[in-house]
């Protein structure tokens, strides 16, 4: 499984640390933000970060979206490109979409999108990792 985790950057030291568990339990984490050192100010550089996320969310199988209070909204720019892909590419590709937390928006309700919902860090990373034992 390959997945791209996506919150805001003021939640990116705890992102790195759920990364690194969710590499130790086998899973392949595509999306980088949370290993960089760059501030989320260094506007000179915005346009390469979002070709470098968006590279990388489309290298994953999956999204894990953090809802939650945000210092930008790159997070839903990065959701809004999982819905259109499988919105225009069903039933060929399909991402999984996991979002951690409460539903913030109307797109977050689509049930064609099959999203799966869990309501705290510890019940994704719980869930996600027994599914990765089953792949195995």
């Amino acid at each position: 499984m390959k997945l791209y985790l996506a919150a805001g950057f003021s939640r990116q030291h705890e992102m790195r640390e759920l990364a690194y568990k969710l590499r130790q339990s086998g899973i392949v984490v595509t999306s980088t933000w949370h290993d960089h050192t760059e501030s989320d100010t260094d506007t000179p550089h915005f346009a390469r970060y979002a070709e470098r996320d968006l590279n990388e969310l489309d290298g994953s199988d999956g999204i894990a979206l953090f809802n939650g209070p945000s210092t930008n909204g790159g997070r839903h720019v990065e959701f809004g490109f999982v819905l259109a892909w499988n919105w225009f590419h069903w039933p060929h590709h399909k991402y999984d979409i996991h979002i951690i937390g409460a539903l913030e928006n109307v797109f977050q309700y689509l049930e064609s999108m099959e999203i799966i919902q869990h309501a705290t860090v510890a019940d994704f990373l719980e869930s996600i990792t027994k599914t990765q034992a089953s792949a195995d």
